[in-house]
């Protein structure tokens, strides 16, 4: 069986007829999953489309394909989800689609023009952490909760790093504390002797172990 978005259709005419695709890349894989996407070249004046396919490994059938309008994606499975016991594929950057791949089911979320291209869950698997950037901004974090993650909607999702603030998310530490790397620059002494180029200081880095719970209430 393969499932199919209802825009699938609506997206294909943006291939020209005698297209032929450019670059097939994986974009994720597991034990039982692979997700791929192929690029093709469009008509003039249509933005560039790939298509994501998913494909079981226990019997090499594609499970899932649809066309997405831009020239790559990026994607992680989640399988047994601890409370509904489904398996998940997340893919982006252009929006945000979650499919259920035990059920069929997917929302496809928009979100701000957030667009995400990594993604780490929690031991649990009941948290992500998303890092991506809006168009012509820099590179920022979202803490997504997900009991259920086709219920994930706009209300889930807490950003952390800001313009002004260089956060960089490393790793989680079990479910609740995330390792983090922060740039902060930091003003020479008083008496410093040193010929700068620019700013009298140096931008230097830092570790943070941030509990998600702050996040959650808006302290990052």
């Amino acid at each position: 069986m393969i499932i199919t978005r209802e825009n699938s259709n609506q997206t294909i005419k943006f291939i020209s007829d005698s297209a032929t695709c450019k670059k097939e890349k994986t974009a994720a894989e597991t034990e039982k999953y692979k997700l791929i996407y192929r690029s093709y070249d469009t008509k003039p004046g249509f933005t560039d489309v790939c298509e994501a396919v998913i494909i079981s490994k226990q019997t090499s059938e594609e499970v899932y394909k649809t066309t997405v309008p831009y020239s790559y994606i990026c994607g992680s499975f989640l399988e047994n989800h601890p409370i509904t016991g489904h398996d998940y594929v997340f893919i982006s950057p252009f929006g945000l689609i979650i499919i259920d791949l035990t059920t069929g089911e997917w929302v496809d979320l928009k979100i701000s023009d957030f667009h995400i291209v990594e993604y780490s869950f929690s031991e649990n698997k009941k948290s992500i952490i998303c890092n991506g950037c809006y168009w012509g901004g820099p590179y920022t974090n979202v803490l997504i909760d997900m009991e259920n993650p086709l219920l994930i909607n706009n209300n889930n999702f807490h950003h952390f790093g800001s313009w002004n603030e260089e956060i960089n998310f490393e790793c989680w530490h079990g479910n609740s504390i995330i390792e983090c790397e922060s740039e902060i620059f930091e003003k020479c002494e008083k008496d410093c002797t040193m010929v700068h180029s620019h700013h009298a200081g140096a931008v230097k880095k830092h570790k943070l172990f941030i509990n998600t719970e702050s996040i959650r209430k808006g302290y990052y």
